[in-house]
């Protein structure tokens, strides 16, 4: 038995456990893999996948109620855990991560204001406008550099 489990209830792991344990041995494996062959650990594809699902929980584009201010204070505090974790030796694997959520901001803009519901290109501008009046709002554009669409 696992002298982490023994401390905790009947010494089974959970599913919330399991699952968690899955993704941290998948993880370690693609880090091996990765060093192996060039030298650098990143994000493995099953962890970038988990992060989209959490973000995809989080319904960005859904809540225009919100402002972009209240849904940065939401989701950074992930975002940054992620970043430090995963982004700590190879930052550019990260950036999938970073256009798939302002891919989903930039969705969250054009349901907000209706006068961009068509124009994507302008949703993409507005969103870029923000990041240079307040560069330090989202978590994922102050690592990545500010590139939004």
């Amino acid at each position: 038995m696992d002298a982490s489990r023994a401390l905790i209830g009947d010494g089974r792991p959970s599913d919330e456990q399991r699952k968690l344990y899955e993704l941290a041995y998948a993880q370690v494996h693609f880090n091996m893999d990765a060093r192996r062959l060039a030298g650098v650990p990143g994000v493995s594809p099953d962890a970038l996948k988990r992060m989209r699902q959490v973000a995809r929980g989080w319904r960005l584009q859904r809540q225009t109620s919100k402002s972009l201010f209240e849904r940065a204070q939401q989701c950074n505090p992930t975002i940054c855990g992620w970043w430090n974790y995963y982004g700590t030796f190879y930052r550019t694997a990260m950036h999938e991560l970073s256009r798939y959520l302002d891919r989903k901001l930039v969705r969250w803009v054009r349901r907000k204001y209706k006068t961009l519901r068509w124009h994507k290109r302008c949703s993409e501008e507005w969103l870029r406008k923000m990041k240079k009046a307040y560069p330090r709002e989202f978590a994922h554009r102050q690592y990545q550099g500010g590139e939004v669409g």
